[in-house]
């Protein structure tokens, strides 16, 4: 059965850090790689909050006196997407600012939609504590975090700088697998409680 453009779940892959040179770039790239060779009915889309950030403040979706500033192209990606997965860096077992920033620059957009936090480290961990941390984050602003999450430790080793994963197909699928289910799981479940057009 051959899906049309508005069938087609829109999975929005966010890389949560503007830092030049971050190996989350390079994880990044590599897991919207992963998820768009298994999705099946998705369109995966890779953006960068270095996209989108315009300012160094939070800019809240109700503050109607700084339009020039607000990060309006990423409203409207969040509004499009069907599910997220935020690939963040584990910053002294927290999330980045300037993903902060982004995120809260939006509100209603993120309502009802699944989300997987991929945590990344040059530790074992993965960004454990980060995925932690951000949980509250994600369900004050009514999206659906997934049980699974992903945790890349040692960044530097499992990916190349130019985002080619160093592992075996079954060792990234079990990296990956469990959480990339449970959102599509979600997302295609989710989908009649939002307004899609």
């Amino acid at each position: 059965m051959c899906m049309t453009s508005s069938q087609l779940l829109r999975i929005v892959i966010l890389l949560g850090t503007a830092r030049k040179g971050a190996v989350s770039a390079a994880v990044a790239r590599a897991l919207a790689q992963a998820v768009q060779d298994s999705a099946g009915d998705a369109k995966v889309e890779l953006v960068s909050v270095a996209d989108h950030l315009k300012a160094s403040r939070t800019i809240p979706a109700w503050q109607e006196d700084d339009k020039e500033a607000h990060p309006s192209s990423w409203c409207e990606v969040a509004r499009e997407a069907d599910a997220f997965i935020f690939v963040l860096p584990e910053y002294n077992h927290g999330y980045p600012g300037e993903w902060k920033l982004l995120i809260d620059s939006c509100g209603e957009e993120y309502a009802r939609k699944p989300v997987t936090v991929c945590g990344v480290s040059a530790g074992v961990f993965g960004g454990r504590a980060l995925a932690d941390n951000v949980k509250p984050v994600l369900v004050e602003l009514k999206m659906v975090p997934t049980r699974n999450n992903m945790y890349i430790g040692k960044a530097h080793e499992v990916v190349s700088p130019n985002g080619e994963w160093n592992l075996s197909p079954q060792e990234v699928e079990r990296l990956i697998g469990l959480a990339r289910d449970e959102l599509f799981e979600l997302a295609r479940g989710l989908r009649p409680l939002r307004n899609v057009s």
